[in-house]
C-alpha cells in the first residue's frame, strides 16, 4: 500500500504537495509532502501511525502566525490543528476550546455573549493551541491567567491526559509544552468571568486601533520576532540601532514597528533568517543584549 492509499483509508482530510507559501502567514516556504487535518484525538493517533509506518517526520502547525517554513519545504507530514475547533461550555464561565480554535474569533464571540477575560487576545492571529504553547499575551495579559487545565496527547505513550494549569510551568512566552516535544495540545479549559458586552466591545476596538496604528498589518509577517528581554523592549533596541527599514533580500525590518520583520513581496526564509542573525549581532555589539527569537522554524 502506498502512502496516499493509506491516507485515503484513514479517512483523514489531507492535501499532498502543498505550497507552504500559500498557507503561511509570512507567505514564505517550499513544498510540503503532505498536510493532514485531524478532527479529533483518534485522527491524531492515525497521523502518527502513518508517520511511523512510512518513516516520515511530523511537525504540528496551527494558523502559522508564529511559524517560518524553510525554502526547502518539509519532506514529511504537517499536522494542522485547524479542524480541531470545537468550543464547549462545560460549566458557568468554563469553556473547553480545542487547539484549532481561532483566538481572535473566540475572544469576540465570548465577549459578545457576556464573558470577559480574552479581550486582550482580539486581533492576535493565532490558534488556542499555539497560544497555550507559548503563553501568548498582549497589553499586560497572558492566556495562562485564564487556563485551568490542558489536555494533551503523548505520541510516545499514545495516551491522552489532562494537566492542571499549575503544572504547565507558565511564565513569559513559555510553557512546559516547549520542553515536551512528544506532547501535542488537544484542548484547554478557560475560566472567564461575566462581563458587559458593550464594555468588552469598546475595549477590543481600542486594542484593534492600537494594533492598526503600531503594527505593519498591511504586509505579511509572523508578529514579534524576538522575545522581550529582561532589560527592555526588543523593538526599542532594534530601532536604536538604526535598523528600521533595513532589509536583506525581500525581508525588511518594519519601519512601523522594529520588532517585526515583514515580507516585502518576494522574501525567502533565508532572507528572514539572515536578517534575524544580523539584528542579533548588531544589538549584541551595541548594547550587549542577546535577543532570543520566538518564531518556530519548520523544515
Amino acid at each position: 500500500m502506498t502512502f496516499e492509499e493509506a491516507l485515503m483509508d484513514s479517512k483523514i482530510e489531507y492535501k499532498l504537495n502543498v505550497d507552504l507559501a500559500s498557507v503561511s502567514s509570512f507567505k514564505i516556504g517550499g513544498i510540503a509532502k503532505c498536510v493532514c487535518y485531524p478532527a479529533n484525538a483518534d485522527d491524531v493517533r492515525s497521523v502518527y501511525r502513518l508517520s511511523e509506518e512510512f518513516s516520515l517526520p511530523v511537525a504540528v502547525i496551527g494558523r502559522t502566525s508564529n511559524s517560518l517554513f524553510l525554502d526547502s519545504g518539509f519532506d514529511g507530514i504537517l499536522l494542522s490543528t485547524i479542524r480541531m475547533n470545537r468550543k464547549i461550555e462545560i460549566g458557568k464561565g468554563l469553556f473547553l476550546m480545542e487547539a484549532g480554535c481561532s483566538l481572535t474569533k473566540e475572544a469576540y464571540e465570548l465577549a459578545k455573549k457576556g464573558w470577559s477575560g480574552l479581550e486582550f487576545a482580539y486581533g492576535i492571529p493565532g490558534s488556542i493551541g499555539g497560544a497555550v504553547f507559548m503563553n501568548a499575551g498582549a497589553y499586560g495579559s497572558n492566556v495562562s491567567a485564564l487556563i485551568r487545565s490542558v489536555t494533551v496527547w503523548d505520541k510516545q505513550t499514545k495516551e491522552v491526559f489532562e494537566i492542571k494549569a499549575e503544572y504547565c510551568l507558565f511564565c513569559y512566552r513559555h510553557s512546559v509544552f516547549m520542553e515536551k516535544p512528544d506532547w501535542l495540545i488537544l484542548s484547554a479549559v478557560f475560566q472567564l468571568t461575566p462581563g458587559d458586552p458593550e464594555e468588552s466591545s469598546k475595549t477590543m476596538a481600542e486594542y484593534k486601533e492600537k494594533r492598526t496604528q503600531s503594527q505593519p498589518l498591511d504586509y505579511p509577517s509572523i508578529g514579534s520576532i524576538f522575545i522581550r528581554p529582561n532589560t527592555g523592549f526588543a523593538g526599542k533596541y532594534i530601532e536604536d540601532c538604526g535598523l528600521k527599514g533595513y532589509s536583506i533580500g525581500g525581508a525588511e525590518v518594519s519601519v512601523k514597528h522594529a520588532g517585526f520583520i515583514i515580507n516585502k513581496g518576494k522574501a525567502s526564509a533565508k532572507d528572514v533568517l539572515d536578517l534575524v542573525a544580523y539584528i542579533q549581532n548588531t544589538v549584541r555589539e551595541r548594547f550587549r543584549v542577546d535577543l532570543e527569537p520566538e518564531i518556530r522554524v519548520i523544515g
